[in-house]
């Protein structure tokens, strides 16, 4: 055998769910290192979002890590690096809390890396006319025209208006939850990331007739 080839092992856990075939695996063993992909607090229907806060959700992660590496015949003292992805950079805290019940000692370097909270900022996505795709999702400033249909399995999502604490999401910014199965969408319309709805609420053909008059299902063009 060539005395360059190395040795890749696939390691696998019963405590974490493996992706379908031809994706990606979760923890790649090569040379000795452990690889192990980005993993999240959702349940085995890949769907579901566990854990209500960045603590909570941060402990099952931290979970999945230590399933895998323990699988490859690690422990969570052999991590050197991790690299941690949030959407509230303010609540690291919470992060850390987590990490700190999972290793002790040297602490593995660590990047944490605050990513948008939403998962469609710019409504790339056509679930709007072309009029409506700017950042309030409106033809009228001041005036969002949304169905009122959650795009993960056509429940009927609350609105929410007030920014304040709630049991959901205590820096809750004001906009539309969905108890179902807790998807959430700001005021816009424009879902969260990490939920289980997979694009922002549709914004239906619409327009003013007068000032005081809103016409839906029709954009007025002759």
């Amino acid at each position: 055998p060539r005395k360059d080839f190395k040795m890749i092992t696939r390691f696998t856990s019963p405590k974490v769910k493996e992706p379908a075939p031809k994706l990606w695996s979760n923890c790649i063993v090569c040379d000795g290192i452990a690889y192990i992909a980005g993993l999240t607090s959702r349940d085995d229907d890949g769907v579901t979002i566990n854990g209500l806060d960045e603590y909570e959700q941060s402990k099952i992660i931290f979970e999945k890590h230590k399933a895998l590496i323990e699988a490859a015949g690690g422990k969570m003292a052999d991590f050197t690096k991790l690299t941690i992805f949030v959407t509230r950079i303010q609540n690291n805290k919470k992060v850390w809390k987590a990490r700190a019940e999972f290793f002790e000692g040297d602490f593995p370097a660590c990047s944490l890396v605050e990513v948008s909270k939403l998962a469609d900022p710019n409504s790339d996505q056509q679930q709007q006319p072309e009029y409506a795709q700017n950042d309030t999702r409106s033809r009228k400033k001041g005036i969002a025209v949304v169905k009122g249909v959650c795009t993960h399995l056509g429940c009927a999502p609350k609105f929410y208006p007030e920014a304040t604490s709630q049991d959901f999401d205590p820096n809750w910014q004001g906009g539309f939850f969905c108890p179902c199965h807790g998807s959430k969408f700001d005021l816009a319309g424009r879902v969260y990331a990490n939920v289980p709805a997979p694009t922002n609420l549709e914004v239906p053909p619409h327009y003013f007739e007068t000032d005081s008059t809103l016409v839906i299902g029709s954009d007025g063009a002759s």
